[in-house]
């Protein structure tokens, strides 16, 4: 996943979002659904505004 992210600068929207779906597809469904929660919050810490945080995201 860091790998993925770190990619994200260079490569545009669509191509990010093809990298990213394939790298997910890769592994198996638990993780993979941590992974992609874990790319939503990265993806609205870039879109929201300067002054709200993620602090912990956790499963009950």
């Amino acid at each position: 996943m860091m790998v993925l992210a770190s990619l994200a600068p260079v490569l545009p929207a669509k191509a990010m979002d093809n990298a990213l779906r394939a790298g997910l597809m890769k592994l198996d469904p638990e993780t993979r659904l941590e992974q992609r929660c874990d790319a939503e919050v990265l993806d609205r810490i870039s879109h929201d505004p300067v002054g709200l945080v993620v602090a912990i995201v956790v499963a009950d």
